[in-house]
């Protein structure tokens, strides 16, 4: 947790062998993997993990130009929820999934609950990672590099 009073630290877009990341911190949980040849993908892969839906009775909220009037939003369709992780490394029928957070908003959170929701309800055989900082990512590291030794 952030000190009272300390500046919030925004996430630098970098650039890396031609890839374009969202932070330092995803460059450098790649250059672990792809220094040590442990082959990746990097936000290649999208899961629906609630899929789109009509809502077909009335919801009144407040929307950013109603000022303070509820506007009957109802009746509409809803987009789906997507996850798209930042790393995944295979490991024969065992993926290893890796979420690089320096600072996890609750919409992250929310996001990432319903995609172990949606792990545990398909019985996939998945392990989850999300580092926040460089000690973090070089422990990650190392599990990988033990999980990817284990005959799966």
């Amino acid at each position: 947790m952030r000190k009272k009073g300390t500046p919030l630290i925004r996430a630098q877009k970098t650039e890396y062998k031609g890839k374009k990341f969202q932070s330092r911190l995803e460059v450098y949980m790649y250059k672990l993997l792809d220094d040590n040849g442990i082959k990746c993908k990097y936000e290649e892969e999208k899961f629906t993990i609630i899929n789109p839906f009509n809502f077909p009775n009335k919801s009144y909220e407040k929307t950013i130009n109603s000022k303070d009037k509820l506007v009957d939003k109802g009746g509409k369709k809803h987009l789906g929820i997507i996850y798209t992780p930042d790393f995944i490394v295979e490991n024969g029928n065992q993926r290893i999934i890796i979420e690089c957070k320096g600072l996890a908003t609750d919409v992250f959170s929310m996001r990432f609950k319903l995609f172990k929701k949606w792990i545990a309800d398909n019985k996939l055989d998945y392990v989850l990672f999300t580092p926040r900082n460089q000690g973090q990512c070089t422990f990650v590291f190392e599990e990988v590099k033990k999980l990817l030794k284990t005959p799966n």
